[in-house]
């Protein structure tokens, strides 16, 4: 009731200031609500995941990505039981496939398949982030995702994919 009572008031148009506080508190709601269902959603893989780093292959440093960033690839992960499902929460779903390939309580496999071309995830849990190397047309890449709360498509499809809002 909260959060309706929320959207109602950003209804009535207030100031960008009451506009944005009252934004948050949705978000917050928000995440409040997964951490209160968190019993009945398995740990491990389960949850939204949003890359933070990526390897630079010329000098092999680590780039770090913004993490307020809308641009970044954001996936979903999912487990009903013992059967895991990953959505790629960032991708115009008619351009790109995700496909899961195998998933146990730390790792998982997958494919984005893509008109031309398709791109290939091998992913571990390491000390809470998700390490994965990315084969994409024979180049390896190295990327790390951070566990984020709760993401929300935020603007139409762009160039890249959907921009997408992670608290």
């Amino acid at each position: 009731s909260a959060k309706e009572s929320l959207r109602l008031y950003l209804l009535t148009n207030p100031g960008a200031a009451d506009r944005r506080t009252a934004q948050d508190r949705i978000y917050a709601i928000d995440a409040d609500i997964i951490a209160a269902t968190s019993l009945s959603v398995p740990g491990g893989l389960a949850g939204f995941w949003q890359r933070s780093s990526i390897k630079n292959m010329t000098n092999g440093e680590w780039i770090k990505d913004d993490p307020d960033s809308v641009r970044v690839p954001v996936y979903e992960i999912q487990k009903a039981g013992s059967a895991y499902s990953i959505k790629c929460v960032s991708c115009v779903p008619e351009e790109v496939q995700t496909y899961l390939i195998s998933a146990d309580a730390n790792a998982i496999h997958f494919k984005n398949q893509k008109p031309t071309y398709y791109e290939v995830h091998e992913c571990r849990l390491n000390g809470g982030q998700l390490s994965c190397i990315s084969t994409f047309d024979g180049v390896r890449q190295d990327e790390r995702y951070s566990l984020r709360n709760v993401c929300e498509i935020v603007g139409g499809p762009g160039i890249l994919g959907y921009f997408v809002l992670c608290k």
